[in-house]
């Protein structure tokens, strides 16, 4: 909320309310799978032996190496992570489960001003596949070290722009509905139930 004050010409004292809207917190959030206390770490991928940790008293939260990670924007299987302020990055969920994520994504970039889900996931960093498992789970381990590495299809949301005909195919919007993460049972339970 800003409140303006200014002079007209007549010397009339003029008093503008101006009423900003700004982004609402908490509409991204990941997946009912996710919203578990269980870590996962990652055993296929560049970042072997990372740990992540999601919650369901912040289901839009993620801690990777104990940093929070935010999930800033969201369309069908991507989502867009924001760290520190203003570093952000595209992934695209494949498979998850309690016990298994399998996803694509980007690396990290910084964005002088915030970026949209579109800029994000059109950044000209290459995929990267990944697969992590819940801590401790052997069943989901071997479950994942048999996996054979699915094919990222399309690699943008529908109705971002194409920035490099090479790269970027876009959904087409018929893609298997994904969990949004807004439907689980969680940690809170509606009162009315």
């Amino acid at each position: 909320v800003q409140v303006k004050y200014c002079w007209t010409e007549m010397g009339i004292f003029v008093f503008v309310f101006v009423l900003g809207f700004s982004e609402v917190g908490g509409l991204c959030s990941f997946s009912c799978a996710r919203q578990t206390n269980r870590p996962i770490t990652a055993v296929v991928g560049p970042r072997l032996g990372e740990v992540a940790s999601f919650s369901c008293k912040t289901p839009s939260i993620v801690y990777i190496k104990e940093e929070p990670n935010e999930c800033y924007a969201r369309a069908g299987k991507f989502i867009v992570l924001q760290r520190r302020k203003n570093e952000y990055a595209c992934f695209k969920v494949l498979k998850t489960a309690e016990n298994l994520l399998v996803f694509y994504r980007k690396w990290y970039r910084c964005y002088l001003k915030r970026p949209t889900l579109c800029e994000v996931c059109s950044a000209p960093d290459k995929w990267t596949y990944n697969v992590y498992v819940e801590v401790g789970n052997k069943d989901a381990l071997m479950q994942a070290m048999n996996l054979k590495q699915s094919p990222i299809g399309c690699t943008l949301p529908k109705n971002c722009p194409i920035k490099n005909p090479f790269t970027d195919f876009p959904c087409s919007g018929c893609e298997a509905p994904v969990d949004n993460g807004h439907c689980c049972a969680g940690c809170y339970q509606p009162k009315w139930k």
